[in-house]
Parts: structure tokens; C-alpha cells; sequence
């Protein structure tokens, strides 16, 4: 099935290792406080988010060219916050998404 293509403006997390798929409900770590601030961002909406690769996880604050052009758009389903300062997500992939532009110094992200 193929949705109709929309453009969204939704947070995006980067990925360090993980690869997660549409359909696939899948738990990950946040630690990066750019990452924090894109979980939090999408909490305070409607829990969407775009989660995509980094092409080289030792990246610690990828810019555009760090990250692959297509992610997984999907919802954030729980947040567990531990006592180390991180965060445990599970997250829902619905659909892959290209990202067309994105603003990693804005936080926002088309």
C-alpha cells in the first residue's frame, strides 16, 4: 500500500546504530541532548517523530550530510526517564519518509 505524499514538519532523532522499519515497534536509548530536546519536542505534540540513520555512528552531533535521506516516521508509544540522565523509548514505525529539509540547529524538521 502507498500513502499519498504529504510534507510534515515533525522532530527527527537521529540513530547511532539502530535501523527500525516500518511496522516494527522497537525500544531505543536517547542520551544526546539534541536527541532529548527532539523526543520532548514530539511528546509535547502528537508523539510523532522521524528516526534516521547516521551514515557514521561516531558522530556525536551529526549535521545534514551525517544522516540518510530516508527514515521512519512513527509514534513514540512510552518513555521511561533512568536515573543516569537517559532516556528509554519504545517506539512505533508506521511509514518510511524522506526528509526533504531538515534544521538541526532550528529543531524542527521537514
Amino acid at each position: 500500500m502507498r500513502l499519498s505524499a504529504k510534507n510534515l514538519t515533525v522532530p527527527l532523532l537521529p540513530m547511532r546504530e539502530e535501523i527500525i522499519y516500518p511496522g516494527s515497534t522497537t525500544p531505543f536509548f536517547v542520551g544526546r541532548k539534541s536527541s532529548m530536546e527532539a523526543l520532548d519536542k514530539a511528546l509535547s505534540g502528537d508523539r510523532q517523530i522521524i528516526v534516521v540513520a547516521q551514515r557514521v555512528s561516531s558522530v556525536e552531533e551529526p549535521k545534514d550530510e551525517d544522516l540518510f535521506e530516508v527514515g521512519v516516521l512513527g509514534l513514540i508509544l512510552q518513555v521511561m526517564r533512568l536515573p543516569n540522565g537517559t532516556v528509554k523509548a519504545l517506539f512505533e514505525g508506521q511509514h518510511r519518509a524522506r526528509i526533504l529539509e531538515s534544521m538541526l540547529r532550528e529543531k524542527d524538521y521537514s
